[in-house]
C-alpha cells in the first residue's frame, strides 16, 4: 500500500541511515536546532527538558526564516498565531483582543497563499545557489592560531575529568573554554589545552 501511495504522490522513497548527511541532512539539522534550543531553555535543570518542548516547537514555527522571509506558521496557516507575549501586550495597551476574521473570500485567500509559497520557493532556490557557491570557501578557510590565543573546545572531544557529562546528559554545554593554546607543533595544528 505504501509503495503505491508514494508512487501516486510522485514521492521517491530512499532508505537512510543515521547521521548520513546525503540522506537525512535536513532532519539532522532540525534535530540539532531543537537540541540547541532545549539546551538554552533547560540551563542547569536538564531533567525536566520535556516541559519546554511545546515552547521550543512554537518558537521554531513562529521564527521568520532569513531565506523565505516567512514563518512556518505563515506559510502553512496563512498567519502567525498570537503568542502569550502578543496577548500580554494587547491587554497592557488596551487594544481590542478580537482578531479580524479571514482574509476575504476563499479565492483571495488561496491566491495569497499561492503567492507566498511561490515567493518562498524562489527565495529558497536563490539561497541554495548562494550556499553552493560559498560551501567550498567556508570549509577550506585557513584558520591560524598563535600560542596564547583563547579558544573554545567542542565538549565531545574533552575527557570526563574536564567536563561532567552525567550531570547534564545530552543537553549539557556544547563548548568548553575559553582555553589558552599552550604550544604549537606544526603551523596548522594545535595541541594540549589546559584549564
Amino acid at each position: 500500500m505504501w509503495k503505491e501511495l508514494m508512487r501516486l504522490m510522485g514521492t521517491k522513497v530512499a532508505s537512510t541511515t543515521p547521521h548520513n548527511p546525503r540522506s537525512d541532512g535536513q532532519v539532522e539539522h532540525a534535530n540539532r536546532v531543537v537540541e540547541d534550543m532545549l539546551r538554552s531553555f533547560v540551563g542547569s535543570n536538564p531533567e525536566d527538558w520535556e516541559l519546554w518542548c511545546a515552547n521550543v516547537e512554537f518558537t521554531i514555527n513562529d521564527t521568520r526564516s532569513d531565506v523565505t522571509g516567512f514563518t512556518l506558521f505563515h506559510l502553512v496557516l496563512g498567519h502567525s498565531p498570537m503568542s502569550q507575549l502578543d496577548l500580554f501586550l494587547q491587554a497592557a495597551t488596551g487594544q481590542n483582543s478580537k482578531r479580524k476574521g479571514g482574509e476575504g473570500t476563499a479565492r483571495e485567500m488561496t491566491s495569497k497563499f499561492a503567492a507566498r509559497l511561490e515567493d518562498a520557493c524562489a527565495k529558497l532556490e536563490l539561497a541554495q545557489q548562494r550556499q553552493q557557491r560559498n560551501q567550498f570557501d567556508k570549509r577550506h578557510a585557513a584558520k591560524s592560531f598563535q600560542q596564547g590565543d583563547l579558544v573554545r573546545v567542542d565538549a565531545k572531544h574533552l575527557t570526563e575529568n574536564i567536563i561532567n557529562r552525567e550531570s547534564f546528559g545530552k543537553l549539557g554545554p556544547r563548548w568548553h573554554g575559553l582555553l589558552p593554546i599552550t604550544e604549537r607543533f606544526f603551523s596548522d595544528q594545535q595541541r594540549e589545552l589546559r584549564t
